[in-house]
C-alpha cells in the first residue's frame, strides 16, 4: 500500500497519533495517512498510533543475484585466465599448473561462492511504517484493549474489525448470563457487541447456551418496546443459524414452542429447520391453537428421509417411516424434496424403481407420497 507524501498536515484529527519526527522519519504526513481508508476507518472509532520502524523482509537469493552469477563468472574466469597467463609467461611452462589452476577456479569458484545461497532466501532491512489501534491513549501509549503492529502494506487487515473482535469477546467473556432473561439487558447488550451472525454464535456459560439461544429465554418486557427492538436488531441479521442449540441441547425451535412466543415467528418464518424427535414432544405441549396453526406453517426439513434416499438404503427409509406420521411432516414439501434429491442424484433406473416401487414403505395414508 503506497503512501505518498503531502507537505500540508492535518494537525487538527486528533484519533491519529504520530509524531513530527516519526512523519519525517516515514516521509509522508498526517493527511496521506488518512486517505488509506483502512487507518481513516480505524482513526474514526478507535485510538490509532503509527510510527517507523526497520524491519527485515525475506528476498529470493536466487532472483536477487541471477545476473550478479553469470557476471561473477566471466569477471573471475577471465581473471584467473590472466593471472595464470602472466605466471606460465614470467616461469616458464613449469607454470603452465598455475594456468590450468586459474582456469579450474574460474570455473569452479563462482559456484562455491553462490551455490550454497541459490535456493534460499536472505533477509533485508528496509524502512516500514507500523500501525496499531486501541481503545483509549494515556501517558503517550495506548492502554486497555488493543491490536497487534501491522506494517502498513497491502496485506494490512482491518483494524476496527480486529479490535471489535476483541472487545466482542472481552464483553461475552464479562456477560452475567442471569441478567439476560430481562428484555431491557438483553438489548442493552446487544448494542454494546454490534452482532453479526458469528456474535450469535457464541457460548456465554458453560451449559452450552449461546447468546442467539439465550434470546429465546428472554422475557417480554410489559410494553413490548425493548423486546421489539431485539427482534429488529435480528431481523437485520444475514445468515443466523436458528438450528442452534442451546443448555441441555434444546433447540430455538423447540423454546419457541416452549414458550408459545408469537412474537419471534417473524424472525423464523422463512429458516430451514431440522426435523428432530423433540421437536414432536414440544409441539404436542402446545395449548394455544392458533399459535399450533402457525408453526405448522414454518418450514421443517426432514434431513434423515433425504439422506436415506441419497444412500438408497431399504433398511434406513424402513426405519424412519414413522417420520410420516409426524404433525410436523408436510408431505407435500416433503415430495418435492424428495423429487429434488432424486433429480440431483442423476441415477433415472433408481428414480424410476423409487417412485413406482418403494411408495409402500413410505405410505402411511390413502395418499401416495409422490404422485
Amino acid at each position: 500500500m503506497q503512501i505518498t507524501p503531502i507537505n500540508q498536515d492535518n494537525t487538527n484529527f486528533k484519533a491519529l497519533h504520530v509524531t513530527k519526527q516519526a512523519l519525517k522519519a516515514m516521509g509522508t504526513s498526517r493527511r496521506a495517512l488518512l486517505k488509506n481508508p483502512i487507518i481513516k476507518e480505524a482513526a474514526d472509532k478507535y485510538e490509532v498510533v503509527v510510527k517507523p520502524a526497520k524491519t527485515s523482509r525475506k528476498v529470493n537469493q536466487n532472483a536477487k543475484y541471477k545476473g550478479l552469477q553469470y557476471a561473477g563468472v566471466a569477471l573471475t574466469f577471465s581473471g584467473f585466465i590472466c593471472s595464470g597467463a602472466t605466471a606460465a609467461f614470467l616461469h616458464g611452462t613449469g607454470s603452465l599448473y598455475g594456468l590450468m589452476g586459474g582456469i579450474l577456479s574460474a570455473i569452479i569458484g563462482p559456484f562455491m561462492i553462490f551455490a550454497p545461497n541459490l535456493h534460499s532466501d536472505w533477509c533485508e532491512e528496509h524502512n516500514a511504517m507500523l500501525i496499531q489501534a486501541g481503545e483509549n491513549f494515556e501517558n503517550d501509549k495506548l492502554s486497555g484493549l488493543k491490536t497487534k503492529q501491522y506494517e502498513i502494506d497491502e496485506n494490512l487487515p482491518s483494524l476496527t474489525a480486529e479490535i471489535h473482535k476483541q472487545i466482542m469477546e472481552a464483553k461475552i467473556d464479562k456477560t452475567d448470563t442471569d441478567n439476560l432473561f430481562t428484555a431491557e439487558n438483553y438489548l442493552e447488550m446487544l448494542n454494546g457487541l454490534a452482532p453479526d451472525k458469528n456474535t450469535l454464535n457464541k457460548k456465554i456459560n458453560e451449559q452450552g447456551d449461546t447468546i442467539l439461544t439465550q434470546f429465546f429465554d428472554v422475557v417480554p418486557d410489559k410494553n413490548g418496546t425493548a423486546y421489539k427492538q431485539i427482534v429488529n436488531i435480528l431481523k437485520n441479521i444475514k445468515d443466523i443459524d436458528y438450528n442452534q442449540k442451546g443448555a441441555l441441547g434444546v433447540s430455538c425451535l423447540e423454546k419457541i414452542m416452549n414458550s408459545e412466543n408469537t412474537e419471534v415467528l417473524p424472525l423464523v418464518k422463512d429458516f430451514e429447520f431440522n426435523y428432530t424427535p423433540e421437536l414432536e414432544f414440544a409441539f404436542a405441549n402446545i395449548q394455544n391453537k392458533k399459535f399450533k396453526k402457525e408453526i405448522l406453517k414454518l418450514n421443517i426439513k426432514f434431513n434423515d428421509i433425504l439422506n436415506a434416499v441419497k444412500i438408497k438404503s431399504d433398511e434406513a427409509l424402513m426405519k424412519l417411516e414413522p417420520q410420516l406420521d409426524s404433525p410436523l411432516c408436510n408431505r407435500n414439501k416433503l415430495a418435492k424434496d424428495i423429487e429434488r434429491t432424486l433429480k440431483d442424484m442423476e441415477d433415472p433406473v433408481y428414480e424410476n424403481w423409487f417412485k413406482s416401487t418403494y411408495l409402500k414403505y413410505m405410505n402411511t395414508g390413502t395418499t401416495n407420497l409422490i404422485d
